[in-house]
């Protein structure tokens, strides 16, 4: 009975999540029952705050839960935290071989539907005001918290197998490294703050999760750094969208949206934060297209923020031609 509820149990669950194709966050919380199961199973921990419906529920109730009469500057709107970076004094080089990507709109490759909000790329909220992603904070508690257990099981194991080993150094010092890792990454696991990923479209602001325990970032999105993830040693994990954490930026955020790389994912968060442009493709921002084209209209279709490498058209020819009289472009 103790085998199935603590081993069984957990694997099954893990394995009709991947085979539904829930989204990963609940696969998360489905991974530390296989080195934890007890624990997590009694204490598991609530889904990221952010996330105000289950992704059980589908795209299409998350969609219709924040329609446009329902957005509230709560929902999207976070005081300035960083200004620049705390090394902007020096000369920052941005393309080529610098991994410091150009903040140009060059690819159109993605697209977002009313029935992938909430699966596709972690998209949880879009309208003409402000997109939100939803974070990943257990992933790093869980995986490398998951590395010192294995280690853990593997040094008792050997104690058992030779008795004679507990009292010596070689038994002792490994074993209080992984316990002191191990307990570190569960008290993490289950303190974890609120992460948020947001990008406001009409203030040019754009949050995103700060390092552990850290507070969240938000800086406007002209300042911030974007980055190009290298190749690991085996030439794996290259061309992944990163933001540059402004104190810590050794550590950077990742942040792909579900593109085959960097560029497409850069260029789609572009596109949807120069307010200055129609909204991006897909049916997703349909119901706010109007709203949004005459708000650029009243404002005299001022230029793009961000240059582009192919035309960002309106929705219809007439508001294209109107488009082109009063604002040239």
């Amino acid at each position: 009975g103790i085998w199935i509820k603590t081993v069984l149990f957990p694997l099954e669950r893990l394995w009709m999540l991947i085979e539904k194709g829930i989204m990963k966050e609940e696969k998360q919380q489905a991974f530390p029952l296989l080195y934890f199961p007890v624990l997590l199973i009694l204490l598991k921990p609530p889904l990221n705050s952010s996330r105000k419906e289950s992704v059980l529920a589908g795209g299409n109730k998350l969609f219709a839960v924040y329609t446009m009469e329902q957005i509230i500057e709560s929902d999207y709107k976070r005081e300035i935290t960083h200004s620049d970076y705390s090394d902007a004094h020096k000369k920052i080089k941005r393309g080529g071989w610098s991994r410091v990507l150009n903040l140009h709109i060059t690819e159109n490759k993605i697209t977002f539907l009313k029935e992938e909000l909430g699966l596709k790329g972690g998209l949880l909220k879009a309208n003409d005001k402000f997109i939100e992603f939803g974070t990943s904070p257990h992933i790093t508690p869980i995986w490398v918290g998951g590395v010192f257990f294995a280690a853990l099981i593997l040094i008792i194991s050997g104690g058992i197998k030779f008795p004679n080993e507990l009292n010596t150094v070689q038994f002792i010092i490994p074993l209080i490294i992984s316990l002191s890792c191990l307990l570190f990454f569960v008290i993490y696991y289950f303190t974890i703050p609120k992460k948020e990923e947001i990008w406001n479209r009409e203030d040019g602001l754009v949050t995103f999760p700060g390092l552990m325990w850290q507070k969240d970032v938000t800086m406007q999105i002209e300042k911030i750094m974007f980055l190009m993830s290298a190749p690991s040693h085996t030439g794996g994990g290259a061309y992944i969208l990163q933001i540059r954490r402004p104190d810590h930026g050794y550590t950077p955020h990742l942040a792909p949206i579900g593109g085959q790389n960097c560029y497409e994912d850069l260029s789609y968060l572009l596109w949807y934060m120069d307010k200055s442009r129609p909204l991006p493709p897909g049916d997703i921002f349909d119901a706010y297209r109007e709203r949004d084209y005459e708000r650029r209209k009243a404002a005299g279709f001022p230029p793009p923020l961000f240059q582009s490498t192919f035309d960002t058209p309106e929705a219809t020819p007439e508001q294209q031609q109107e488009r082109e009289r009063i604002g040239g472009w």
